[in-house]
């Protein structure tokens, strides 16, 4: 059960894998794989993703909002809002002669979480170098 707490429009319906759509949508796994076997992606609301899984919307697992019918669960969206960025580059220290020396390869990997259109949190940060 979604308490005050959970989290809100974290699970994207459009990215998420046949097994999490499954479960959302108390389908077998395969019904839930027929909806990328056909195109049926991206879904744009609760009722195309319902008939995608062949299936009510008031008989999933999580129901649709019931303040405001015909809308997903708050739990559920159609867009992305956490996202995985690493960049890689290559550092390095010129001598006197202009030619690089001491060059440093170094990654740095960020997830980063939208809380809205403009806030945001870095919730994992990792920098590595490898000499």
């Amino acid at each position: 059960v979604l308490g005050s707490g959970a989290a809100k429009d974290f699970i994207n319906v459009n990215a998420a894998p046949p097994e999490v759509l499954a479960a959302i949508a108390d389908v077998p796994v395969e019904t839930a794989a027929r909806a990328d076997q056909l195109g049926l992606r991206p879904f744009n609301s609760i009722g195309s993703f319902a008939a995608a899984m062949a299936k009510d919307a008031e008989t999933f697992n999580l129901k649709p909002d019931r303040i405001e019918p015909g809308t997903f669960p708050s739990a559920l969206t159609t867009e992305s809002r956490c996202f995985r960025i690493q960049s890689e580059g290559v550092v390095a220290k010129f001598g006197p002669d202009g030619e690089p020396h001491q060059q440093t390869r170094a990654t740095v990997e960020a997830v980063v979480l939208f809380k809205d259109a403009s806030n945001y949190d870095v919730v994992y940060w990792s920098g590595q170098r490898a000499d």
